[in-house]
């Protein structure tokens, strides 16, 4: 059903053209390991990538990752949170990201090998890079990601399923793409308004919030 409205809604592909290069620059992304080397962050930044750094996780740290500030998380699970954050190191972190945040796009980055007890992690995660990393390696991941993320008809379906779990109906989730598909939505507020009148909900999830970020940014590469 959805694959036949979306088809509808982008009838041509002059509907949507996606710039990579406008997208790689405004795609937020942040590393979480304690070593310096773990990537070519400097190489990343040079070529455009928006990455920062953060050596281990803090409250404040850990908040920004729940809320989606970050686009792609980049992962390590060693030596990144103290016990007072997370029981369990990075993978704690991990939980407690998912857990907020089940869609954040999350790159695993390890140098150790782990048993088969935390396969489930691994598996859980969008990516995979093993330390050390070069950049064509580095770059190979997180374009896929970008591509993935700005991918516009991804979005959309996955507005309109987070808005039906929250309660709303076919009609209200069906109008929600219609209105998303348009590109006078460049506002972040405006939008959030607007899908709380669609689907009548007074307050929204963080998986509709998401959506609508991504939405609303892509709205403004167009």
């Amino acid at each position: 059903m959805i694959r036949a409205i979306l088809a509808a809604i982008f009838n041509s592909k002059a509907d949507y053209k996606f710039n990579f290069e406008e997208a790689k620059r405004r795609t937020r992304i942040l590393l979480i390991d304690d070593d310096k080397s773990a990537l070519p962050l400097e190489d990343l930044v040079r070529e455009g990538y928006g990455i920062i750094q953060e050596f281990s996780v803090d409250q404040n740290v850990l908040r920004r990752c729940e809320v989606g500030d970050y686009d792609i998380i980049i992962l390590d699970y060693n030596g990144v949170a103290p016990e007072s954050i997370a029981d369990d190191d990075g993978f704690g972190v991990f939980s407690r990201i998912r857990s907020y945040n089940p869609d954040q796009y999350i790159i695993s980055i390890s140098s150790q090998t782990y048993d088969i007890e935390r396969t489930e992690y691994f598996m859980s995660s969008n990516g995979w890079l093993r330390k050390p990393t070069d950049l064509s390696s580095t770059k190979n991941k997180i374009d896929k990601a970008i591509r993935l993320l700005f991918d516009k008809s991804f979005l959309l379906e996955k507005l309109r399923d987070a808005a039906l779990s929250e309660g709303a109906t076919l009609r209200q989730a069906e109008k929600l793409i219609k209105q998303f598909h348009g590109k006078s939505l460049q506002n972040e507020e405006d939008a959030i308004v607007k899908v709380k009148r669609i689907c009548g909900l007074v307050s929204i999830s963080n998986n509709i919030l998401s959506a609508v970020r991504m939405l609303v940014r892509v709205n403004s590469l167009i």
